[in-house]
């Protein structure tokens, strides 16, 4: 089937509105669940450790993440230290909100300072 670009545009705005819906019942309901945060935080390393054995220098890497969502995986590979800094992106302005309001809980935290959000 082909579709307009138009039409394509909607339903991405349709289904970001639901991502954002979900992502913040997501928030609101698991976040703080050790689980929850052990699965996420074992994503994260192994992302890490594959960024560390393909990359030769460590420190001064840049790093695009699409679909950050709430920022929980950028924050904890900028935690690594292999990266230098990580822009973030993700299509939905209420997971973004979130993650921006996350990374201003963590103050001075300087893996924080290492990740920047952007809508996209």
């Amino acid at each position: 089937m082909n579709y307009s670009k138009e039409e394509l545009h909607r339903e991405a705005e349709r289904q970001g509105g639901e991502y954002s819906r979900k992502m913040v019942e997501e928030y609101e309901t698991l976040w703080g669940s050790a689980y929850w945060d052990y699965t996420r935080r074992e994503r994260a390393n192994w992302m890490a450790g594959r960024i560390a054995r393909a990359s030769p220098g460590r420190g001064n890497l840049r790093a695009l993440e699409a679909g950050c969502g709430i920022g929980f995986t950028a924050f904890e590979v900028a935690k690594s230290g292999i990266i230098g800094s990580i822009t973030a992106l993700d299509m939905s302005e209420k997971a973004l909100e979130i993650a921006a309001r996350l990374k201003s809980e963590r103050g001075a935290d300087p893996a924080a300072a290492k990740v920047s959000f952007m809508k996209g």
